[in-house]
């Protein structure tokens, strides 16, 4: 008999019975991990427990919690594996000796004698053994780093918790757990231990605690010992002590005492602790311009990941949910593609309905559907107001307030609501009319009452914009978001005069800020905002009366402010949605794909190789998935992918099973990250060329769904002769005919469609580069007259090329016809003064060609235009060249941007130069497209 293990058995008895009466009052339990013990006793004692069991062949009764206290150490240490064989190990004997039915029956005497704890829920229940020892280690090390973690995802929530009792911290804090093991789960659910824990890790040790002291410490010198949970405490006992001024008012969190363990706001309104927590989930619509001058809406929603930081259970019910967006139709969206930092983008069929949710999921949770429901609709209104940004785009304005000088496209559900503003233009979306609405500057009184009458107003007010650090979010109407770590920068411009702002948070008293007289630009900071939603009311005032007696206010501005805690990230974590696909179109079709006309970009984690492949299911439901491209690398940008994508079609032999699809769709597959599906609609066309080889054997197909053979119309257009049509039988075409020599464009006509593809040869060996020039007929082409060039070339350059040859051919063709429409246009003398132009070209050599210019007053404009406003884009350019030609009267807008089209793009669609205005006008538009191009291109000296 060992009088080491009787001396220490007394002293545990003698502890624990003391640790019971200290914590009986608070009704928390003992731990074994929770002794006295230094760690030279404790290896003694591991030495004398094994001496005892060689020399007595079984485990005495006598030190029963000299064995709890070595088992919980052993659990204190354990990692996951196999807890008996490694406990063996440091125990020597015990395979031999050692019984865990006999350890575990003591545990559960030490249960009701000292008030220890007990294993519960259902890891308890299936690992009855092991429960015991690991249980009462209280904090073991491997889930130390968890309980870090966890501490991390809630930091920006932890300073709420300062005044709450330890059940309630240990219970706010469980949401924030990352897919916690069951082990894990049961530590969580002792949530008066994990609340003093916490305490004790965020507050020191000095703090009152349930937890034995010595045993506290010794866990946090432990977590301070690892490096990643050491930053991950670290951080979270920084935002915990983070000191925020309230400007006034106290903080209006508490914990809640119900049994959701979440954040409340002085009641259970969820939209109101939403609001106060800065997360913002109402969605926007934005337009985008159509090169026909026609306007696509976007509905913008913002990604949930904000509403999961403050409500962890959220995650679980995205990641099994799925959803549709009403207004953009019928179409299944994960949920987890919610999660993502960007806004989801949705193309709109239909405009949404009023006072209802844009999202519709297809499972139900009633919190969650209580939150999104009342915050993730439209505002009721009658009309709607985008200001045009003449960048391609219009951004929707609250408020219902225009500016003179300023251009909007105003939408409403009723159409004589809005005809009188302006100018009715094309929304591609059911339910929903818009006008043009240009204003001028000053407004003239009738156009004020027109104004009014539609429910606008017209505004005399400061313009806000963020400077420096961009906020996630922003509007022209003051809605911005920031993060809680991000001081928000404003500057005000005004136009009119004034000496003195106010800023005034709603509730509080204002404060003024001497900005002195003139119209310079003033700068305020917004430092210190608390987490939470912030409304300011912004006046500009300036002294008026008799020698300055009184202070009037002039003009005045809201601004909304969210401001939330940034994302949870942590190094070597992947995002949950570690694999982000975009396109454009957002909702892309087959022909998009077989046009070169979608793009796609990937996002996701580099170290993992991408596969892009094409999916097609038939109509009896069997699958066919072919290899795009392998071995790819995200990021994944646009230029890799339609060198992918050319390669690929380039190379396939039948686009017949694509075509004859019942759907298909792309698929983005990053190794273990998963795949990511992007659906391609098949439009409903009646008509539609198919091509196949096999070889140097070609055949092309139509595909004939419904339209009678005599309202159809089919042609070959031959290379060498692109201007002259030949006639094809239709009845042959339905079954498909050999190319044989044939190689040209191949046009079909009816049921109100027209689609044409460029075949060229198949054969590619033993040509030179003469075999890929097209060898038309170039003098046939300068016979035609400019309305026939310009109808030529639309039909080759919007033609679909189905091979590598063809598509040499028709940029050549395309190359030709271009030039022959600038020589038509610009005269072949003015062509060649074009031509001389090089990059080290004078002033004197640009100024003949603008002497070409008729009035030449028109290419002085655009030339000063280039260089004083620097634009640089295509885009820019061609708003730049349309407004002054309009302002010239030499066209409209619609018709300058299809001429500046037809004078600097090399392969226009069809629809940009359908509006070109032929006439005695076109010389000089095409002239002067031509010398902002050039001066672009050649980098001409900008120097005024």
């Amino acid at each position: 008999m060992s009088s080491y293990l009787l001396e220490v058995e007394e002293g545990l008895r003698t502890h624990f019975d003391w640790l019971k009466r200290e914590k009986s009052a608070l009704k928390s339990p003992v731990f074994a991990i929770e002794h006295p013990l230094s760690k030279e006793e404790l290896a003694k004692l591991r030495a004398e427990l094994a001496s005892s069991l060689r020399l007595a062949g079984e485990m005495s009764s006598k030190y029963k919690l000299c064995w709890i206290v070595h088992s919980a150490e052993h659990g204190y240490d354990f990692a996951g594996l196999e807890f008996w064989e490694s406990f063996a190990k440091m125990t020597p004997n015990w395979s031999v000796y050692g019984n865990k039915y006999v350890l575990r029956s003591w545990y559960r005497e030490f249960a009701k004698a000292h008030g220890g704890i007990q294993p519960q829920g259902d890891w308890g229940k299936h690992y009855t053994f092991i429960a015991w020892p690991i249980a009462n280690a209280l904090a073991p090390l491997d889930l130390q780093v968890h309980l870090a973690r966890t501490l991390f995802n809630a930091r920006y929530f932890l300073r709420e918790t300062q005044e709450a009792p330890a059940e309630m911290i240990g219970r706010f804090i469980s949401p924030y757990a990352e897919n916690p093991s069951s082990r894990f789960q049961f530590f969580l659910e002792q949530s008066s231990i994990v609340g003093y824990l916490v305490r004790g890790l965020l507050e020191g040790i000095d703090k009152e605690t349930v937890i034995y002291r010595p045993t506290l410490q010794r866990i946090t010198n432990d977590l301070n010992g690892r490096a990643n949970a050491r930053e991950w405490l670290r951080d979270a006992r920084r935002q915990y002590s983070r000191t925020i001024f309230y400007y006034g008012r106290q903080n209006e969190y508490r914990l809640s005492n119900g049994d959701d363990g979440g954040v409340d706001e002085g009641g259970a309104d969820p939209i109101a602790q939403l609001r106060r927590s800065g997360v913002l989930l109402k969605p926007r619509i934005v337009l985008t311009r159509r090169e026909d001058d026609s306007w696509v809406p976007v509905l913008r929603i913002p990604g949930f990941q904000p509403l999961v930081d403050i409500r962890q259970e959220f995650r679980a019910h995205l990641l099994r949910s799925k959803f549709v967006v009403p207004a953009h139709g019928d179409q299944l969206f994960l949920g987890a593609t919610l999660l993502t930092g960007a806004p989801l983008s949705r193309t709109l069929r239909s405009w949404p309905a009023e006072r209802e949710c844009v999202l519709r999921f297809n499972t139900r949770e009633s919190y969650f559907d209580q939150i999104v429901s009342a915050e993730c609709q439209m505002d009721p209104s009658n009309i709607w107001l985008f200001q045009d940004r003449r960048d391609g785009g219009a951004t929707l304005i609250t408020g219902g307030q225009v500016r003179a000088g300023a251009s909007y496209i105003v939408v409403a559900r009723n159409a004589d609501a809005i005809n009188a503003l302006g100018k009715p233009t094309t929304l591609k979306c059911d339910g929903a009319h818009a006008v043009a609405l240009d204003l001028p500057n000053p407004l003239g009184s009738d156009l004020s009452h027109r104004l009014e009458r539609a429910g606008l107003s017209i505004a005399r007010r400061l313009r806000l914009q963020p400077v420096g650090l961009r906020p996630r979010q922003w509007t022209e109407d003051g809605f911005g978001e920031w993060l809680s770590s991000e001081t928000p920068t404003l500057v005000v411009y005004r136009d009119f005069e004034f000496d003195a702002l106010t800023i005034e948070f709603v509730g509080l008293q204002p404060e003024e800020i001497k900005c002195g007289p003139g119209t310079e630009p003033a700068f305020m900071q917004l430092r210190n905002l608390p987490i939470g939603r912030h409304h300011l009311q912004i006046k500009a005032t300036k002294l008026t009366g008799n020698l300055g007696a009184y202070r009037a206010e002039v003009a005045s501005a809201s601004l909304h402010v969210y401001i939330r805690p940034p994302t949870s990230w942590a190094p070597g974590k992947l995002a949950l949605s570690a694999l982000v696909v975009s396109t454009d179109p957002p909702i892309p079709t087959l022909d998009d794909l077989f046009n070169h006309s979608l793009d796609l970009q990937v996002a996701g984690d580099s170290s993992r190789s991408l596969t892009i492949s094409l999916r097609a299911i038939d109509e009896n439901g069997a699958a066919k998935l072919t290899d795009i491209a392998k071995n790819l690398r995200s990021p994944l940008d646009s230029s890799v992918w339609h060198s992918a994508l050319q390669s690929f079609l380039d190379g396939l032999e039948s686009e017949l099973p694509y075509f004859t699809a019942t759907s298909t769709g792309l698929v983005i597959a990053a190794e273990d990250v998963g795949e990511q599906r992007v659906a391609l609609e098949i439009p409903a066309k009646p008509l539609r060329w198919a091509y196949s080889h096999q070889g140097t054997a070609q055949k092309v197909l139509l595909l004939n769904d419904g339209v009678e053979e005599a309202e159809i119309e089919a042609a070959f257009y031959p290379f060498a002769r692109p201007n002259q049509q030949e006639r094809l039988d239709v009845s042959a075409l339905s079954g498909g005919i050999d190319v044989g020599g044939k190689h040209g464009l191949y046009q079909v006509r009816g049921a109100g469609i027209e689609i044409a593809i460029v075949v060229g040869s198949a054969a590619t060996r033993g040509h030179g580069l003469e075999f890929l020039q097209a060898g038309a007929d170039s003098e046939a082409l300068v016979k035609l007259n400019i309305r026939q060039l310009i109808a030529l070339r639309t039909l080759w350059c919007s033609a679909r090329a189905v091979n590598k040859l063809g598509r040499y051919k028709r940029n050549s063709l395309c190359g030709l016809l271009h030039r022959a429409v600038l020589a038509k246009t610009c005269t072949e003398y003015w062509c060649r003064e074009e031509q001389a132009l090089t990059s080290n070209s004078t002033e004197l050599d640009w100024s003949r060609l603008e002497e070409g210019v008729h009035p030449r007053s028109f290419a002085i404009c655009l030339t000063n235009a280039w260089k004083r406003d620097r634009p640089h884009t295509r885009s820019e350019l061609a708003d730049v060249f349309s407004e002054i030609a309009h302002s010239f009267k030499l066209a409209s807008y619609k018709e300058a941007r299809a001429v500046w089209a037809l004078a600097t793009e090399s392969a226009p669609s069809e629809h940009s130069t359908t509006n070109v205005p032929i006439g005695a006008g076109l010389e000089t538009l095409m002239k002067g497209a031509r010398l902002m191009w050039r001066s672009q291109e050649l980098g001409r000296r900008r120097d005024l």
